[in-house]
């Protein structure tokens, strides 16, 4: 590019800088603001596609606000996508609140759940800048795209700096009118209407909390009484089974036994009924042998439903090595199958063989329920941590679930390979183990491909 064309083209980007500040100025609808953003951007780069992404504070999701060149089925997918380490350029880059540059969408371990997806959009290279607010508040992303692998040069990650920029004075700019108008129309009321609005506001809200309190009470007890009658009818009904086989059995043997002890005070023994006799109790000793040793395996997997007994040790690990040793423990397990794991520096003080519990659980669950199709396939580990806790994303690309297995996933004794033996206490224990004992949480996140959980674990003890 000449000089002429490249002072022409400053001038277009100028030009369409100032029309969005205008459009500022006169309080245009926020929509259309960001719209005339995203199009004078294309002057840039013709080439280039670029999308504007909300933050929603209160359920922590992205949603579209303005996109140019983007698909609609592409922009509806993503609209409620769960901000998180390892989702994409935008939902990484609204969580550590940086620039994210993906070069090459097909290689970029951030895309794994969503290659497919923008690959079906015609796009390979996503950046995305988060947008933040003079008071640090995230209002959302900012985001370039093209449709072939592509590194930015220093001019493009000042361009997509100074967007980001004028997109936060655009959110600035609305919510502190808004703000301005609300105060306006509470300053517009009288002292003794307001004065009297914010009494009887305020007698409204205590008997709401009160009423909340009691009603949260009354749930909490409600709950705790169901999770326990429902782990006890389920173990119940899990034992009931081979308890009842093991009976059965030795029964037949007492029979038999007394049978053949009547042939042999007749003298009417032979070799023929002794060695039927032997072969019949042989028999059924194996199947009482086999359903007690159900029972016994069934008892010391509830065991560990009880964390009340765990280990109070705690002690302070760096976190990716912990991970890479979980991983090599469980080779045996994996298979053909990997382990991605992309993880800050970061040290954790909490009680380490409960931790090792929780991720052997889960790449188990992986393995059993994600990989069925005897194709090999990849769990991918985010982790990145602020001041108070390390948020985990622990997700695979397999076989997913469907709606019904989403809403009971966490059930005790839940399974749809009951036929394999497994008795649907993993991921209920994992659950337990998380909040019980670590005071964190896991919570099933959506995903386009395979499984994805989030998981809250406090740097230190609380």
């Amino acid at each position: 590019m000449n000089s002429l064309d490249y002072w022409k083209k400053a001038q277009q980007l100028e030009a369409g800088r100032n029309e969005v500040l205008r459009l500022v100025a006169r309080n245009e609808p926020l929509e259309k603001i960001l719209d005339v953003l995203c199009q004078k951007a294309k002057i840039y780069n013709p080439e280039m596609l670029c999308s504007i992404l909300e933050f929603n504070e209160v359920s922590n999701t992205l949603h579209p606000k303005a996109s140019v060149g983007l698909p609609e089925f592409y922009s509806e997918a993503l609209d409620g996508v769960t901000i998180g380490p390892g989702v994409g350029s935008c939902g990484t880059a609204a969580f550590i609140k940086e620039l994210v540059i993906v070069e090459d969408i097909n290689t970029h371990p951030y895309w794994n759940q969503y290659k497919d997806l923008a690959l079906s959009a015609d796009v390979q290279a996503c950046w995305s800048h988060p947008i933040i607010g003079a008071q640090g508040q995230l209002y959302g992303t900012y985001a370039i795209y093209y449709k072939e692998p592509k590194e930015p040069s220093e001019e493009d990650l000042k361009f997509i700096e100074l967007n980001a920029y004028l997109a936060t004075i655009v959110y600035d700019n609305h919510f502190n009118r808004l703000k301005i108008l609300e105060q306006n129309k509470m300053l517009s009321q009288s002292l003794d209407e307001r004065s009297q609005q914010l009494f009887n506001a305020n007698q409204e809200l205590n008997r709401l909390i009160s009423e909340q309190q009691q009603a949260h009470d009354v749930k909490v007890s409600s709950e705790k009484s169901q999770t326990t009658n429902r782990l006890i009818a389920g173990f119940s009904h899990e034992i009931s089974t081979p308890v009842n086989n093991a009976q059965v059995a030795i029964h037949s043997i007492h029979e038999k036994t007394l049978d053949i002890c009547v042939d042999f005070d007749h003298n009417q023994i032979t070799k023929q009924k002794l060695l039927s006799y032997l072969k019949q109790v042989e028999q059924l000793a194996d199947i009482s042998n086999q359903s007690l040793s159900k029972v016994n395996d069934l008892v010391s997997k509830f065991r560990t439903l009880n964390f009340n007994d765990a280990s109070n040790d705690y002690s302070v690990f760096a976190l990716r090595p912990f991970l890479d040793e979980v991983v090599t423990a469980k080779k045996s397990t994996l298979g053909g199958h990997t382990v991605s794991i992309s993880c800050d520096d970061i040290t954790i003080n909490c009680q380490k063989d409960v931790l090792w519990q929780v991720f052997s659980e889960l790449i188990d669950n992986a393995v059993s329920h994600g990989f069925t199709d005897n194709k090999t396939g990849t769990i991918h580990v985010h982790a990145h941590a602020n001041p108070e806790f390390v948020e985990i994303n622990f997700q695979d690309d397999g076989a997913g679930l469907i709606d019904n297995e989403a809403e009971r996933i966490f059930e005790p004794f839940y399974t749809n390979k009951r036929h394999q033996k497994r008795l649907g206490l993993g991921l209920n224990l994992v659950q337990n183990a998380l909040v019980t004992n670590l005071n964190g949480n896991i919570v099933l996140e959506k995903s386009p491909k395979g499984v994805r959980f989030k998981i809250q674990v406090p740097i230190s003890p609380r």
